[in-house]
């Protein structure tokens, strides 16, 4: 089975599935059906590499970054970026940038 018809049976299930520090996370956990959950396990790594490369390809406006100390902060740019974007845009202010996620900010 394929990484996208895995995925699309979780969305039918009513489970959203997130990479999270390079593994999955789904939610809500407790309504995980077994057969689905084995499907998760033998194509871990085949549905993180979509997930992964689905989610950097896409433009956000805000995303929290993890710096090499650990500190976290939110970059906001109001055009929005990609992951790689925004990684390279904050490079020269923070430094090493070893993670960084999309991250939601309320409207005014």
């Amino acid at each position: 089975m394929k990484a996208a018809a895995i995925l699309a049976d979780a969305v039918r299930a009513g489970l959203t599935i997130a990479a999270k520090d390079g593994r999955l996370a789904v939610t809500p956990a407790s309504r995980l059906p077994a057969h689905l959950r084995d499907l998760l396990v033998r194509h871990r790594a085949e549905i993180l590499t979509l997930i992964e490369t689905t989610e950097t390809s896409r433009i956000h406006r805000a995303w929290r970054l993890t710096l090499a100390n650990g500190t976290r902060v939110v970059a906001i740019r109001p055009a929005g970026a990609t992951r790689s974007q925004i990684l390279e845009a904050c490079a020269d202010q923070f430094g090493n940038v070893i993670g960084a996620e999309p991250a939601e900010v309320a409207r005014p």
